[in-house]
C-alpha cells in the first residue's frame, strides 16, 4: 500500500510514512480536542443549569431536607430534567467508554464507575430519592470544568495556563470528591436518613445504595493517585503536563 501511495504521489516510501504517521498524530489530538471541548461544554452547562434550578430548593443548602417525607416531595420539571440528562449523559459515557477511553489506564475504573453510578442512579428514581441523588450529581461533575480546560490548554501549547488550570482542579476535586462527597453526601445517608426515616434500615436497597456511594468513593481515592504523580512531576521535576489517566503510548 505504501508503495502504491509512493508511486502514485511520486515521492519515496519514507515520505509516505512520515506523511501518514503526521496524519494520525493530527487526527488524534483532534479527537482528544472534540472530545475535551464537548465534556467542558456538557459539565459547564449542566453545573449552570444545576445552580439556577436548586438555588431556591430547601434541600441543595441543607441535605437533611432529602429525607423529610422522602415519599411526599414534590419534583419540579426542572429538578427532574437535570437528573434525566444527567442519568441520560452516564449511559451515553458507559456505551462510548470503549471507543473514547480504550487507551487510557484507567479504562476498568472508568467502566466500573459508570455500572455503579447508573445503579445509584436507578435506586435513587426508584425510591424517590431523587433530590439526594441530584446534590451528588452536581458536587460530582463540578471539578471536570477546570480538567477539560486544562487538557484543552495543553492541546493548545498553552502549558502555563494548563497548570494554572491543573492546580484549580486539584483543589476543586479535592474539596467535592474528597470533601463534600464522603463527608456531607455519604455521611448524610448513613446517619441523617436512619434519624429521620428508621424504616429505611430494614431495606435491602438502601445497603445496596450505600454500598455504591462508598465504591464510588474508592474509585476517587484511586483517580487522587494519579492526580497525586501528575503533581509531583509538575512540581519536582519541572515535567509538562499530562492527563493523569493517558498512556504515554496512547499520545
Amino acid at each position: 500500500m505504501i508503495e502504491g501511495l509512493a508511486k502514485q504521489s511520486e515521492t519515496s516510501s519514507k515520505e509516505v510514512k512520515t506523511w501518514l504517521k503526521l496524519k494520525n498524530k493530527q487526527s488524534h489530538y483532534t479527537n482528544k480536542i472534540s472530545t475535551s471541548l464537548w465534556r467542558l461544554i456538557y459539565h459547564t452547562a449542566i453545573i449552570a443549569y444545576g445552580t439556577a434550578v436548586f438555588w431556591d430548593k430547601p434541600w441543595f443548602w441543607d441535605i437533611k431536607e432529602c429525607w423529610v417525607d422522602v415519599y411526599n416531595q414534590k419534583i419540579t420539571n426542572g429538578v427532574w430534567w437535570f437528573f434525566m440528562i444527567s442519568w441520560a449523559h452516564i449511559c451515553c459515557s458507559f456505551l462510548t467508554v470503549d471507543t473514547l477511553d480504550f487507551r487510557k489506564k484507567d479504562f476498568f475504573l472508568t467502566l466500573t464507575h459508570h455500572v455503579v453510578l447508573l445503579e445509584i442512579m436507578w435506586i435513587s428514581w426508584k425510591d424517590s430519592m431523587i433530590p439526594y441523588c441530584s446534590i451528588g450529581l452536581f458536587c460530582h461533575d463540578f471539578a471536570d470544568i477546570f480538567l477539560q480546560v486544562c487538557k484543552l490548554a495543553k492541546y493548545f501549547d498553552r502549558e502555563f495556563l494548563s497548570r494554572i488550570f491543573f492546580f484549580v482542579f486539584m483543589l476543586v476535586w479535592g474539596i467535592t470528591r474528597l470533601g463534600i462527597f464522603p463527608f456531607y453526601i455519604i455521611k448524610s445517608s448513613v446517619v441523617d436518613l436512619p434519624r429521620v426515616e428508621p424504616i429505611w434500615t430494614t431495606y435491602f436497597y438502601y445497603y445496596a445504595g450505600v454500598i455504591c456511594l462508598c465504591l464510588i468513593q474508592i474509585l476517587h481515592c484511586l483517580w487522587t493517585y494519579f492526580i497525586f504523580k501528575v503533581a509531583a512531576r509538575l512540581l519536582w521535576h519541572n515535567a509538562l503536563f499530562e492527563d493523569p489517566t493517558s498512556d504515554k503510548e496512547a499520545e
